[in-house]
C-alpha cells in the first residue's frame, strides 16, 4: 500500500493483521510499536521513515524548508553550513522519489498522545526562535514559538504586566505548543483562545500570514483565524509567533491557600465561586499528591489568585473566605506564586489527558477518579482548574514518568470513565482514533476538507492526525 493513500483510521480498519482485533487492541499495538501484533504494511511503513532535523533561527529558515518540500527550490538553498549541508543533500538525494512534509518542533507532548511519526521530510526546531517582545503602549506581548513560558513570565513582570496564563502542573512548556493543545495553559477567564491576539505564521506556498490582529481584540474585529490556529495549526501553517493580551501589574496580588477537610467541601466552595463576582487570576485544586506536586503542600488545597486594589483586595479575599466553612485552614502570600518556584521537581510529572466538565457534575465524576486512583500501583493524583463559566479542567498524573504500556491502560480507564459522566477530552491522535467511529470519520472529514482549501499540496502534515493523498 503506498505511502500517504488512506488515513490512518482506514489503514488500521483494512489490514488483515488489525481488522478482527478490537479498536483499542489494533490502536495499542501502533501505540508501544508492537512488532509482533504489527502487520508487515505498518511495519514496512515505520521502518520507512526518514526526517532531518532542520534549525531554524529566523523564519526565512522555514520559508526556505517548505521550498524545499515543495519542490521549488534545491536543498543547497536551506542556508546551512557545510559540513551539515552535505549530510542533508545525501539523505534528500535518498528522499528524492518521497512525498516530503514539513513539521514544526520542539512540540514537547507530557500526555504523548501523538501515536505516529512523521514519515518523510523536514522536522523544524524551531527553539531558536525564543524573542519575546512586550508592547507596553497597547498591552501586548509577541511570543516567538520557541519561547518557554517561564521566559514570557518572567520578562512581563520584569516590566510590569502579568501574562494572564498559567500551567497546571509545575511544567516549562513552549510557547507554541499552545496550538495543538500539547501545553495546557489556563486562567480563570479561561483558555488560551482568551489572550491570543493574533498568530503570526507562514503557508504551506511559504507567504507571511497573520491570523488575527496584534492590536486589535478579536472581538472587535468580526473575524479571525485564531481558533482554527489554536485547534488546527499544526496541521495547516508553520506558526513563527503567538501575540498575546496582558493584565496590568499595577494592582496589587495575593495569593490564598485553602486546605478543606474533604472534596465534598472543596467541590461546594468552587461551585460557590462562580456566583460571587471575584474573578481571580486562576482558581486551581489537587488532590493529596496534586498538591504536594503542583503547590508544594498536603492534604487537598484549592489556590486563588487575587489581584486588585488595596480597597477590592480584602473584599475578594473575604468573599473567598466565605466559601469555606468556619476555621479551615488558610494561607496567605503577598504578591503572585511563581507555578514553577514552589517545588523544586528532579523528575517531572507524566500527565495522562486532560477531562473537561461541569462543575455541577464534577461530584460523581471525582468520585470515580478517586476510586480508579486507588486502585492503581502507581503513585497518582489529580489537579484542576475552574474556569469562570463553569467549566473544571481535570488532569490526572503520576508523580514520575511511566511506561507507554501503563499509561496507554490508564488511558483507556480514563476514557470509558470520562464516556461514562459524558466527559469532553483534551484531544491527540490516539484518542481520535479510540473515539467512536462516526464521531473520528467526521473529524477526518472536517480536517481533510480544510487542508483541501489551505494545503492543497500537502506539505503541512504533521503526524498524528491524517495521512492524506497528494493533489495531483
Amino acid at each position: 500500500m503506498p505511502l500517504g493513500e488512506v488515513d490512518f483510521g482506514t489503514l488500521l480498519a483494512g489490514l488483515p493483521g488489525l481488522r478482527t482485533l478490537p479498536r483499542e487492541k489494533s490502536v495499542r499495538a501502533v501505540y508501544l510499536r508492537d512488532r509482533r501484533a504489527l502487520p508487515d504494511e505498518l511495519k514496512r511503513l515505520f521502518d520507512r521513515t526518514s526526517v532531518l532535523r532542520i534549525p531554524v533561527e529566523e523564519p526565512e529558515d522555514i520559508s526556505r524548508a517548505i521550498g524545499v518540500a515543495n519542490g521549488e527550490i534545491a536543498g543547497v538553498n536551506l542556508g546551512l553550513q557545510a559540513d551539515t549541508l552535505h549530510y542533508v543533500r545525501t539523505r534528500l538525494e535518498m528522499m528524492k522519489d518521497r512525498e516530503l512534509s514539513v513539521e514544526w518542533g520542539p512540540k514537547e507532548d507530557p500526555f504523548e498522545g501523538e501515536i505516529l511519526p512523521q514519515l518523510d521530510g523536514f522536522q523544524l526546531d524551531v527553539s531558536g526562535l525564543r524573542g519575546v517582545e512586550i508592547d507596553g503602549d497597547n498591552g501586548v506581548v509577541r511570543c516567538e514559538v520557541g519561547a518557554r513560558w517561564k521566559e514570557v513570565f518572567d520578562a512581563c513582570r520584569t516590566m510590569g504586566w502579568i501574562f494572564p496564563l498559567f500551567p497546571l502542573l509545575p511544567l516549562d512548556p513552549y510557547i507554541g505548543d499552545i496550538i495543538g493543545g500539547t501545553a495546557t495553559l489556563n486562567s480563570y477567564q479561561g483558555d488560551a483562545s482568551m489572550y491570543v491576539r493574533n498568530v503570526d505564521f507562514l503557508a504551506p506556498d511559504a507567504r507571511y500570514g497573520q491570523g488575527g490582529f496584534d492590536l486589535v481584540p478579536n472581538g472587535a474585529a468580526g473575524y479571525d483565524l485564531n481558533s482554527l490556529m489554536l485547534v488546527m495549526g499544526r496541521h495547516l501553517f508553520i506558526p513563527v509567533s503567538i501575540t498575546f493580551s496582558l493584565l496590568c501589574s499595577v494592582e496589587d496580588c495575593k495569593t490564598l491557600r485553602y486546605a478543606p477537610e474533604d472534596a465534598g467541601e472543596m467541590l461546594e466552595a468552587l461551585r460557590k465561586a462562580t456566583r460571587t463576582g471575584v474573578r481571580p487570576l486562576k482558581l486551581v485544586f489537587g488532590d493529596d499528591v496534586g498538591s504536594r506536586i503542583a503547590f508544594g503542600g498536603d492534604g487537598l488545597t484549592v489556590e486563588a489568585a487575587l489581584h486588585g486594589t488595596e480597597v477590592s483586595l480584602p473584599v475578594q479575599e473575604k468573599t473567598l473566605d466565605s466559601l469555606f466553612k468556619e476555621g479551615v485552614k488558610k494561607d496567605e502570600i503577598d504578591g503572585l506564586v511563581h507555578p514553577l518556584g514552589e517545588t523544586s521537581l528532579r523528575v517531572p510529572p507524566s500527565p495522562i489527558v486532560e477531562i473537561r466538565t461541569s462543575i455541577v457534575d464534577t461530584t460523581p465524576l471525582m468520585e470515580d477518579l478517586v476510586t480508579w486512583r486507588d486502585a492503581q500501583v502507581e503513585s497518582l493524583g489529580l489537579v484542576g482548574s475552574l474556569f469562570e463559566d463553569g467549566t473544571v479542567s481535570l488532569i490526572p498524573f503520576s508523580d514520575r514518568p511511566i511506561s507507554r504500556g501503563v499509561r496507554f491502560e490508564r488511558l483507556l480507564e480514563l476514557v470509558q470513565i470520562a464516556r461514562k459522566h459524558r466527559c469532553r477530552l483534551r484531544s491527540n491522535s490516539t484518542l481520535q482514533l479510540l473515539s467512536p467511529e462516526t464521531e473520528r470519520d467526521r473529524r477526518f472529514e472536517l480536517v481533510r476538507r480544510i487542508k483541501e482549501r489551505v494545503d492543497l499540496p500537502n506539505v503541512i502534515n504533521p503526524s498524528g492526525v491524517l495521512w492524506l493523498p497528494r493533489a495531483p
